[in-house]
């Protein structure tokens, strides 16, 4: 028994929609990200494919952006995964939320999150002229960005697959940019 409640649980339109949407998949957590980062100047399309930013299907199903950013004065076009951690109860129910982005491929070819948001970053900047265009941006590079309700190991961790990428809340993300 883990404490979670199964999706068949929310039996009522109001449940489904209202809890089970929002929460299971962190919209609302997306949405503060958003936020913030348009609070700080940051031009921001929350959930968008890639399709529509290139203008064409994509060979794999790349999933969403949650968000991408880009502003006047900066040369970065930001990649941003956002995980909610904010309903794990405990340490190990987080732990058990961040096994899922260890950047691996299954046996049977299935890409964990962290894996699914680093295919997406490569993509981008394999089709840098496409998200250059699409933001209206003559020059830019993509800046892999990985957003956390909260402190989590990741953040102090030497993992291969995080190489390049900037892990930590908005401010801290913000931060690195502005000494990079």
């Amino acid at each position: 028994m883990n404490g979670r409640l199964k999706q068949k649980f929310y039996t009522t339109p109001k449940m489904k929609n209202e809890w089970w949407g929002k929460a299971s998949e962190g919209h609302t957590f997306n949405s503060e990200v958003v936020d913030l980062l348009r609070a700080q100047g940051w031009t921001v399309e929350e959930g968008i494919g890639i399709p529509k930013i290139i203008n064409k299907p994509t060979p794999i199903n790349f999933g969403d952006i949650d968000a991408l950013a880009w502003r006047e004065g900066s040369n970065d076009l930001l990649v941003i995964e956002c995980k909610d951690l904010s309903f794990a109860r405990n340490y190990s129910e987080a732990a058990a939320l961040l096994s899922t982005f260890q950047g691996q491929t299954d046996e049977k070819g299935k890409r964990d999150k962290l894996r699914l948001h680093l295919d997406r970053v490569e993509f981008a900047r394999e089709n840098i002229v496409s998200f250059r265009d699409f933001t209206g941006r003559k020059q830019g590079e993509v800046t892999s960005c990985i957003v956390f309700s909260g402190i989590v190991p990741m953040q102090f961790a030497q993992i291969d697959a995080l190489q390049g990428t900037l892990v930590g809340s908005v401010d801290e993300i913000l931060e690195s940019i502005g000494k990079s």
